[in-house]
């Protein structure tokens, strides 16, 4: 539409003109669109080389009878590469004659070669209040009565767009019932979900008025409406009752509708509607992408809005904690270094680096059980070759004769290293030091599913490690520090991490 708005104005009879008549030859052929200098071409299913080599022998004539030959080619952005070459030729040194007007919807899909060759005009989307205004103009011209009510939604539904804002517009003209359109007719023209329907949601969230929240939802499911349209539409008002908490900010919203907005949010803090928001911006893609019921999704999304605890403001958090200070005698509210997490127990460490002291030889009855003789073995090897002790903690001891140790493998990745003739060889000679005897190894593959009495080294440690963890988050949770100063702060424990030494 722009681009053909163009060529009037560089080809109507009264100019070139910033305002073309309409009324001569060029401008209601152009408008029909079927003005021999005014050609247009549709990218997107013409795309190729030899179609853009067709346009450049067409550019080489003068017009039949405009003051222009003009080509207007949309979604430019689609040709492929070898067509965006050729037509570079003709924009690099264009006939006096001829105007290429480019259309598109992505221009950094676009060449730079031929980016720097054009001028650039980029659209905006039109602020709702004056799509609102246009309509309103529109309708009054017309000779049409509808409630502004009812241009809102439209508005809202064209999202910026003013050439979908008067398509929708007919279509809820046509559909009218009465003499005025309203927004009842809008809503089921359009297939809009109710806006009582979202306010009464998005109060519900703020006010914490769960039942409220999941009648909403289902009046909206029932109305045969998608869960995930009251989520966006939700966390657009929820936007908007921030936007009434914030001096200055913008409310994108009709004045009855911000009105009711700022009465939900009296009372609120800016922090608690801003992680409401955050909670339903989450639902939208839970609703969208990851539930099986989007019914459910977004009821269990609001519920967890609605028992969200309250946010603080900086200034009232810090004053919090130094009561909290006080309250447990004047400790320093300041972040301390953590304690050294202490050694998992039945977990030797590891030496830093291969030159370490030897550390003296230990002592392994013969008559200790098999899992115990190992874990002594494997540790006098690790103070001279770690690497390769790291690699035998993943063998699972089998049995221990005065000659022979069997050891077996579930990856073939650590059985693979430790055979190799080397690291046998080094393991035989600091185990049979170790023993005080000669001992060979014997290395055996164990598939996956069989079980043996004993387990790794390395999964007694992991094991370990779990269980000093669970231990160490759960002691956090019930510390009465801790516990004191979630009920002053009001807040609740998402976590707990363990920080390392």
């Amino acid at each position: 539409t722009s681009a053909r708005l163009l060529a009037k104005a560089l080809n109507c009879e009264k100019g070139p003109t910033p305002t073309p008549c309409g009324t001569c030859s060029p401008c209601t052929e152009i408008a029909a669109g079927t003005d021999l200098d005014v050609q247009e071409l549709d990218a997107a299913s013409n795309r190729g080389v030899d179609d853009v080599r067709m346009l450049r022998e067409a550019a080489k004539y003068l017009p039949a009878r405009d003051r222009h030959k003009v080509f207007i080619i949309d979604e430019v952005h689609m040709l492929t590469d070898a067509a965006a070459n050729a037509l570079l030729k003709t924009l690099e040194e264009p006939p006096g004659h001829v105007k290429f007007i480019l259309a598109t919807t992505d221009p950094q899909k676009l060449p730079p070669t031929i980016l720097s060759r054009c001028q650039r005009h980029g659209f905006r989307l039109v602020p709702m209040a004056q799509l609102v205004d246009r309509l309103s103009s529109i309708c009054n011209t017309e000779g049409v009565k509808a409630e502004p009510a009812a241009l809102t939604l439209v508005a809202r539904q064209a999202a910026g767009s003013m050439r979908d804002a008067l398509s929708l517009l007919e279509q809820v003209i046509s559909s009218a019932a009465g003499e005025a359109v309203t927004e009842a007719d809008a809503t089921g023209a359009l297939g809009a979900i109710d806006r009582r329907a979202v306010l009464d949601f998005a109060t519900a969230l703020v006010k914490r008025d769960a039942a409220t929240a999941l009648s909403a939802i289902g009046s909206v499911v029932d109305a045969g409406h998608d869960p995930r349209r009251l989520a966006e539409e939700a966390a657009l008002a929820l936007r908007n009752m921030l936007a009434t908490l914030t001096p200055g900010a913008p409310v994108d919203a009709p004045e009855d509708e911000a009105r009711i907005l700022a009465q939900a949010a009296r009372g609120a803090e800016a922090v608690h509607v801003a992680r409401l928001f955050d909670l339903m911006q989450a639902a939208m893609v839970e609703v969208a992408d990851r539930s099986a019921n989007p019914r459910y999704a977004l009821e269990a999304a609001a519920l967890r809005a609605v028992h969200l605890a309250s946010g603080v403001g900086l200034a009232e958090l810090i004053a919090r904690t130094e009561k909290l200070s006080e309250r447990l005698g004047g400790a320093p509210a300041t972040t301390t270094a953590a304690a050294p997490v202490p050694p998992t127990p039945g977990a030797p460490p590891y030496p830093k680096d291969e030159a370490a002291p030897i550390a003296p030889r230990p002592t392994i009855a013969a008559d200790a059980p098999v899992a115990a003789q190992w874990a002594a073995l494997v540790e006098a090897l690790r103070v001279k070759k770690r690497p390769l002790a790291s690699h035998l903690e993943k063998a699972i001891p089998i049995s221990m004769t005065a000659s022979t140790i069997e050891i077996g493998f579930r990856e073939a990745f650590f059985r693979e290293k430790v055979e190799e003739p080397e690291a046998r060889t080094i393991a035989e000679t600091i185990f049979s030091e170790t023993l005080g005897r000669r001992v060979t190894l014997k290395i055996v593959a164990l598939p996956a599913e069989v079980t043996t009495t004993s387990v790794s080294l390395a999964d007694t440690r992991e094991k370990a490690q779990r269980e000093s963890v669970a231990q160490k988050k759960k002691a956090v949770r019930e510390d009465p520090i801790v516990r004191e100063a979630m009920r002053v702060l009001n807040g609740e424990i998402e976590d707990v991490k363990e920080v390392s030494d």
